[in-house]
């Protein structure tokens, strides 16, 4: 059935006029973008808790005597500055999550970029008790974000249809 103010749609026995049905859409694509950016952030972390193993294999080798003092360094440098990108991309998706989950989260993403760049620093230095310290770090703050928990701030509307959206 037509209106004068254009089509109308009938919902589950509501009928919608296209303002109704433009806001119901508007609502919808809100719901899909929120959700995105929750799985973005699960991607952006598993990004850095590869590159966390990455270092903390490279620095067991290097203490092992398994990889060469310049390998190690290159990598622990690169594991320190691929974290380091990753804090800043999760730092423009956070604006979703909870304020004090976003610092907490962030605390904790910058404690291994420090932890990274001190084990190549020891490298650099040959020091392997800083390095055997330094692992002990990492390991710690990397149970730490494995253990981690976002929460979002969600409307109401996009909870319900991300109920709806999982049933399927």
């Amino acid at each position: 059935m037509v209106s004068e103010y254009g089509f109308r749609v009938k919902v589950k026995g509501y009928v919608l006029n296209c303002f109704g049905y433009s806001f119901l859409l508007l609502i919808s694509l809100s719901a899909c973008g929120a959700r995105s950016s929750a799985d973005e952030l699960a991607r952006e972390l598993q990004t850095v808790s590869s590159w966390v193993a990455t270092a903390r294999m490279t620095g067991e080798a290097w203490a092992n005597g398994a990889v060469p003092k310049a390998y190690a360094g290159r990598a622990l440098h690169k594991a320190q500055q691929t974290i380091h990108e990753e804090i800043d991309s999760i730092r423009e998706l956070s604006s979703a999550s909870t304020p004090d989950a976003r610092a907490a989260l962030l605390e904790r993403l910058q404690a291994l970029e420090r932890a990274a760049g001190q084990m190549a620093m020891a490298v650099k230095q040959e020091d392997r008790a800083a390095l055997a310290e330094q692992l002990k770090q990492l390991s710690a703050e990397e149970q730490k974000i494995k253990n981690f928990k976002p929460t979002f701030r969600t409307p109401l509307v996009e909870v319900a249809y991300f109920t709806a959206c999982r049933a399927n």
